[in-house]
């Protein structure tokens, strides 16, 4: 989908935001905090993830043209014991 000027213009800001070392960290605490990383119980939880996918739809980053690129960064990430 082809975004206008205006939509253009927010997902820049956005990006410019949390592109920073404290945006990083602030996006990362609103990921968890919205459940982002966990299964959703609740109907309450669900909403919750369905903003996170909205945040980072509109930082441009959760979009199906991505896809690939997310997966390879899956295995960029050292395993836990």
């Amino acid at each position: 989908m082809k975004l206008s000027p205006e939509d253009k213009e927010v997902r820049t800001a956005y990006r410019n935001l949390f592109s920073t070392p404290h945006g990083q960290k602030v996006l990362a605490h609103m990921l968890v905090k919205l459940n982002w990383f966990s299964t959703a119980p609740t109907e309450e939880a669900i909403v919750l993830q369905n903003f996170a996918k909205w945040l980072l739809k509109t930082i441009g980053v959760f979009e199906p043209d991505n896809v690939e690129s997310i997966v390879r960064l899956f295995f960029q990430i050292p395993l836990k014991d």
